[in-house]
């Protein structure tokens, strides 16, 4: 748990004598802990540790938050902030429009939303995350304390989103896992058009009055699921899964796109679909789009004899019966010293599987575990970025 910032912390924090403290903070290597909470108390006096959280948030958000170098963040407000390219990607549905952020804890969602929108407003009950908003949107930007379940705007576009409770590192959540609860924000704006960004691991289900959820991916990482309703969803679209990469073009598909593919034997590539897809169960719709099969209908690796453009793709060297004595004779006729290992349907841990194999070989490659039908299969491949 981070430390707690009180109202005093950050008036002090945008100050000049606050600046300056954390200006040198910024400029130690903060690589001891214990030599850095000596420094900072040096350096800042009583304020040293608001100082030196500061400074070490800071770092953090340098790869999340664009623009982020004189922001301030409490360490939870931080670990929830929506990364910029995902903020971008969100709040391009929002251009034009009057919108109220009823959540908006720093502002990251805030700075995203002002660049598009007409006019746009945040609130939060938090009055240190309402303050740390104040520097981080800059002066022009109007916030209020309020509760997200009370209506305080006109605004014809609301976007909120609710902190997670303990969830005892469940992978879903229902409803009342959330601050607010999702179903009490679906009743407040039932009257507007309202986005609630949540975690990838919702069950859909618990949101019957979202007309369109979307996943979202970057680099890689599944980051959200949103759910979108009325003006705000896309006409004829219940699903949709967007890809975004930095460096590449972001992409996306929909249940509204064909999903006819066959199931069928491996061919020369195997292709691990991005969990944004798979999250939103779009599988065969990729699939489709891009003329490959599955290997198994109930399991998402494709297969195909080209894959997609701009993907790390697993080009088939040979397969055949998953058996640890089996793999680990085709791992020695390779020469493989160096495996990664990838596994979906079956009941397999791929650190204790690589240290019961006991790898030696000078070459490297990717194993792919998997069912077909009843059956395991093992599929040795080399990972090729297409």
């Amino acid at each position: 748990m981070g430390y707690r910032f009180s109202l005093a912390d950050v008036a002090h924090l945008r100050s000049d004598a606050g600046c300056a403290a954390v200006a040198e903070v910024a400029e130690l290597p903060l690589t001891d802990r214990l030599a850095a909470v000596t420094a900072a108390r040096r350096i800042a006096g009583d304020g040293f540790a608001a100082v030196l959280e500061t400074v070490l948030l800071r770092r953090k958000a340098e790869a999340k938050i664009d623009g982020s170098g004189g922001w301030l963040f409490t360490d939870d407000a931080l670990q929830q902030a929506t990364a910029s390219p995902v903020g971008r990607h969100r709040a391009a549905r929002f251009a034009g429009r009057v919108v109220h952020d009823v959540t908006c804890s720093i502002g990251a969602d805030l700075v995203e939303l002002a660049r598009v929108a007409d006019r746009c407003v945040g609130s939060d009950l938090d009055p240190v995350r309402l303050a740390m908003a104040r520097n981080n949107c800059g002066p022009s930007q109007p916030l209020l304390r309020a509760d997200a379940l009370t209506r305080v705007s006109r605004a014809s576009a609301v976007t909120a989103d609710p902190a997670r409770r303990d969830s005892a590192g469940r992978r879903t959540w229902k409803p009342s896992d959330f601050l607010p609860p999702l179903d009490e924000l679906a009743d407040t704006y039932a009257g507007v058009d309202l986005a609630v960004k949540c975690a990838p691991g919702i069950d859909f289900a618990v949101a019957p009055w979202a007309d369109e959820v979307e996943l979202v991916s970057l680099d890689g990482g599944v980051r959200e699921a949103c759910l979108w309703t009325r003006g705000l969803a896309t006409p004829g679209v219940t699903r949709r899964a967007t890809v975004l990469r930095q460096g590449s073009p972001e992409w996306t598909i929909t249940d509204a796109e064909p999903d006819d593919c066959p199931v069928r034997a491996p061919g020369e590539w195997i292709v691990d679909p991005d969990g944004a897809v798979v999250r939103a169960g779009l599988v065969r719709h990729y699939a489709a789009r891009h003329g490959l099969g599955q290997l198994d209908e109930r399991i998402a690796y494709l297969t195909g004899d080209e894959p997609p453009p701009g993907i790390r793709a697993f080009r088939v060297v040979e397969h055949g019966h998953y058996a640890e004595k089996s793999l680990r004779a085709v791992l020695r006729k390779h020469d493989v010293g160096r495996l990664e290992i990838l596994v979906r349907g079956l009941d397999v841990d791929p650190n204790a599987l690589r240290r019961r194999l006991k790898l030696s070989g000078a070459a490297e490659a990717t194993v792919v575990l998997t069912r077909i039908g009843s059956g395991p299969v093992a599929i040795l491949c080399r990972a090729e970025r297409t």
